[in-house]
């Protein structure tokens, strides 16, 4: 089951990249740091679980700038949908 959650999960921030670079989405936006910080917080929880650091440390670190970029989204606009 880990294998399809990560399977999706990398669908998800591959998806996003393809939508930043074509313009679709911003990189400031909320969508775009929303997906990466929910995909890539999940592939590091499923690294820590299989022990793979490498791989937790890279997608840690993903989840990590995702989150300060949405911290500085918060802060200069509303939360709201």
């Amino acid at each position: 089951m880990n294998q399809v959650i990560a399977f999706l999960a990398s669908v998800a921030v591959l998806g996003a990249y393809a939508l930043l670079q074509t313009g679709k989405l911003s990189n400031e936006g909320r969508a775009f740091n929303l997906t990466n910080f929910i995909a890539t917080g999940t592939l590091a929880y499923i690294a820590f679980l299989g022990h793979q650091w490498g791989f937790l440390f890279l997608e840690g670190t993903w989840a990590a700038v995702s989150i300060y970029a949405l911290l500085k989204f918060w802060r200069k606009r509303s939360w709201i949908l």
